[in-house]
């Protein structure tokens, strides 16, 4: 089955079409749309493509994913919305997995009319954190027992644009900054939003993308570089780098599965190499 969105659904402007990786779940797909009657978010069956639930909110669609998460024994979907919207709105949308019930809202969106909000919210425990990149940096809340939400810190400098933060042992580690000129990867305490350190890495992986692999992580720069790194609150320690190709705007994180790596060049490279998916294997020397 195919659905064309346009067609079914009044969508509202946006600054670059829809941008949003679709969450495949519990036989649903998982759509973050932004329509002009408010359905923000929309629940498909994943069989035959029939609507089952939409999420209706003023809060546009982004460019950041829906992520799936358990909060207080519940299945919630969490989305950062906030799109082509004067005077600008958006923020945190948490909702109730099986009808798309709006549990919970936090403000959180760039005071800019121009602003493209593309990481995911990344949930630890009970508390979640979001990022925009054009004013406003990251946001960190908890969320109560009864889905209220209470601001536990605010950290303008944390500002990811095109990565996700990522989480490991009570820290969070991403690559922070709008422009490649001012990005570096930092680590802040996820307890107390305290910014431990931040490191440009020589300027070559600028708005970067990490994942964890392991107990280390992999690290692909914007330009297809790529290394093993070990992040810790005290530092980042560059294990091995190489260069895959010479290609702008390798925005998209890479992904492993079983045992293979899966990098897209997603524009023309230097040498003469088209945009592609490239798959690549591990070895030790």
């Amino acid at each position: 089955w195919k659905r064309e969105l346009p067609k079914y659904y009044r969508l509202r402007p946006t600054f670059f079409g829809q941008g949003g990786t679709p969450l495949a779940r519990d036989g649903r797909v998982v759509v973050t749309l932004g329509t002009k009657d408010n359905k923000a978010i929309v629940a498909f069956d994943q069989t035959n493509g029939r609507e089952i639930w939409a999420a209706r909110h003023v809060w546009a669609s982004s460019y950041s994913s829906p992520v799936h998460a358990q909060l207080h024994g519940r299945d919630c979907i969490l989305v950062l919305q906030g799109g082509m919207a004067d005077p600008p709105t958006g923020g945190l949308l948490i909702l109730d997995a099986n009808d798309g019930r709006i549990l919970s809202e936090v403000p959180h969106r760039s005071r800019m009319f121009a602003s493209v909000s593309v990481s995911s919210p990344v949930v630890i425990g009970h508390r979640v954190f979001v990022s925009e990149a054009y004013t406003e940096g990251g946001l960190c809340t908890e969320i109560g027992s009864g889905f209220t939400a209470k601001v536990a810190w605010r950290a303008p400098e944390f500002d990811t644009y095109l990565m996700t933060a990522v989480h490991q042992a009570g820290h969070l580690y991403g690559f922070a900054g709008q422009h490649q000129q001012n990005a570096a990867l930092v680590c802040y305490e996820l307890e107390s939003g305290q910014e431990k350190w931040r490191a440009d890495l020589g300027g070559v992986f600028q708005r970067g993308s990490l994942i964890r692999a392991d107990e280390s992580f992999l690290c692909l720069g914007e330009n297809g570089d790529l290394a093993w790194i070990n992040l810790s609150p005290a530092g980042a320690e560059l294990v091995a780098q190489t260069k895959l190709f010479d290609a702008p705007e390798c925005w998209t994180p890479p992904v492993i599965s079983y045992g293979r790596l899966y990098v897209c060049q997603n524009q023309p490279g230097n040498g003469g190499s088209k945009p592609r998916l490239n798959c690549y294997t591990f070895r030790t020397r």
